[in-house]
């Protein structure tokens, strides 16, 4: 399996990385057969747009009777090892990715914000303590996030 950076930013699709097998005679494959398995000297990062990471990781620096490169060398988990690398590779290949990522981010910051807002106010703080938290004025919170919803009287109307 390999990696993807799924984020919906379409140029980072075709960029599908893994750590490719390097046999014996130098070439690179992502098939793990048990034929090939003795055939393996280490692994390297690689990209489906053809791009071939420089770090090569010995297989007899991890030992194991599989041919998969080890979790310390695939580095899915920590974004380290040869996904680190092709992460590197992503980002150097589609400059404008971080900006994508960064608008995502930014969404969602902003949509937890307004969820966090709602559930103050709902808990009973008032414009002031919201806007004291969002480091603004009261009326610059309450500009921000709405009118506050008509307060039931004593009578039964709203005020």
């Amino acid at each position: 399996m390999g990696w993807t950076h799924d984020t919906g930013y379409d140029p980072a699709y075709d960029h599908e990385g893994y750590p490719a097998a390097v046999l014996d005679d130098g070439t690179e494959t992502s098939v793990h057969t048990e034929a090939i398995q003795s055939r393996v000297t280490g692994w390297r990062a690689v990209c489906e747009c053809g791009w071939r990471g420089v770090q090569f990781w010995p297989r007899a620096e991890f030992p194991g009777s599989s041919s998969i490169a080890p979790n310390e060398v695939d580095g899915f988990e920590t974004g380290q090892g040869a996904c680190g690398e092709w992460l590197e590779h992503l980002h150097s290949a589609l400059p404008a990715l971080a900006v994508h990522d960064a608008t995502q981010q930014l969404a969602d910051a902003r949509e937890a914000l307004d969820e966090a807002v709602a559930a103050a106010r709902a808990a009973g703080a008032s414009w002031t303590v919201i806007g004291k938290a969002a480091r603004m004025s009261r009326q610059s919170a309450h500009e921000r996030w709405g009118q506050e919803a008509p307060v039931a009287t004593t009578s039964g109307r709203a005020r």
